[in-house]
């Protein structure tokens, strides 16, 4: 499992956020309670969020072709999210994500 300081430096760089000053990143790992034996992210977190993105999904797809510009961003954002699920959780399943999210597993 990854340290908390290892996960938030990643969900940053991924997001494209500067990185946390040495002295709020000590802060930040140093709460008590915060441990990383488990997951931060639920079941329940994944669901919503696939649920949000399948909303957009159906949108984009079912006014024609005037908003199927839409579906790559879409997906971008899907695989966003994925990537910092399974940094979060590595028995997270990608394919059965975007599945619910209504979007090619392989994309």
């Amino acid at each position: 499992m990854t340290s908390v300081a290892d996960f938030i430096r990643v969900t940053r760089e991924r997001a494209g956020l500067p990185p946390l000053s040495p002295r709020i990143l000590r802060k930040a790992t140093a709460m008590p309670g915060l441990t990383r034996s488990h997951p931060i992210f639920a079941p329940r977190h994944y669901e919503v969020v696939a649920a949000v993105l399948r909303g957009r999904v159906d949108q984009a797809t079912s006014n024609g072709v005037n908003f199927l510009w839409r579906l790559p961003a879409l997906e971008e954002v899907a695989r966003d999210f994925c990537t910092t699920f399974r940094t979060d959780n590595p028995n997270f399943k990608r394919p059965r994500f975007m599945k619910a999210c209504g979007l090619p597993e392989g994309a």
